[in-house]
């Protein structure tokens, strides 16, 4: 595993119980609504109960990376509804941690979907479905001046690969997994990895800024980057990808509204905003390689 010394502890973040919980906690980032901390609920349990439909607020914990289409959801969500939805976005396993350290909130929706089945096993999960897919590629600089065009290629000397830190967040513990996948051994891997991060798009920022030459990236993340990127894809099925699922939490107060939320998520409303954002929504015809008609 690689080297993780650097990573400024959050303590006062996430706290003691989520480092327990995920093995670690992500480090702060730049906007209050990415960092690790304890969020708070838009309504007490009172006002959740006696509040009409129309009135209502949910409450999302969500991974950064799922950040574009939630955003256009929920508001085409209170449009039709009249249920706000206010969300957290932040690392996957900060949304996990924050959830068993509030207990409270409505919604789910992590990066992977292992860290849903964490809160599944926690005994957190009412409802889930999944919405979508996020395929892993390799995002390389502009012009690929190492040609790479495959995973063992980040093995190549001089290549600077960067990763998710796999403690906080959803692609960093997915690369973990997708290399004892394929059968690439970790430490080899680390010896050209010069950088962790806490989030996808931090990710995606380092190989557009050219802080590194190549990341592991979700599709959807590489999609925003073509302008200065370029994404290499290679093969993947159910088990070399990640289901993104939404599940609605035991200690929703409005547990009908958080279905109805579910439902539109996976209704044909939802699905066609996950595609505009460049998801997959079907293994069978990824992202990439790029077709040019998602915009």
């Amino acid at each position: 595993m690689p080297n993780r010394a650097w990573i400024v502890p959050t303590l006062f973040a996430c706290g003691v119980l989520g480092i327990l919980l995920v093995g670690g906690c992500c480090r702060l980032l730049p906007g209050a609504d990415q960092t690790c901390l304890l969020p708070t609920a838009p309504q007490s349990a009172t006002e959740a109960q006696s509040a009409p439909a129309a009135g209502q607020s949910l409450f999302l914990y969500c991974g950064a990376g799922i950040r574009k289409p939630v955003e256009e959801i929920n508001a085409l969500f209170e449009q039709q509804t009249g249920v706000r939805v206010e969300p957290t976005f932040t690392g996957s396993g900060c949304a996990l941690a924050q959830i068993e350290m509030a207990q409270k909130g409505d919604l789910f929706m992590p990066g992977e979907d292992w860290f849903m089945e964490q809160a599944v096993e926690r005994g957190r999960i009412l409802e889930r479905r999944t919405v979508a897919y996020f395929v892993p590629v390799i995002m390389v600089q502009r012009g690929n001046p190492h040609g790479i065009q495959e995973l063992d290629d980040l093995l190549k000397p001089g290549v600077r690969v960067g990763v998710g830190e796999p403690k906080a967040c959803a692609i960093g513990h997915f690369t973990v997994k997708l290399m004892e996948l394929e059968k690439i051994p970790w430490d080899e891997l680390g010896r050209n990895v010069v950088a962790h991060f806490a989030t996808a798009p931090e990710l995606g920022n380092a190989v557009k800024l050219k802080a590194v030459d190549a990341c592991i990236q979700w599709d959807s993340i590489a999609a925003l980057y073509l302008d200065d990127a370029e994404v290499v894809p290679f093969a993947v099925d159910e088990e070399t990808s990640s289901a993104i699922t939404l599940g609605v939490l035991k200690t929703s107060k409005q547990p009908e509204s958080a279905r109805s939320y579910l439902q539109f998520m996976e209704g044909p409303e939802g699905q066609r905003i996950f595609r505009k954002h460049h998801f997959t929504l079907d293994l069978e015809d990824p992202t990439f390689p790029w077709d040019g008609e998602r915009d």
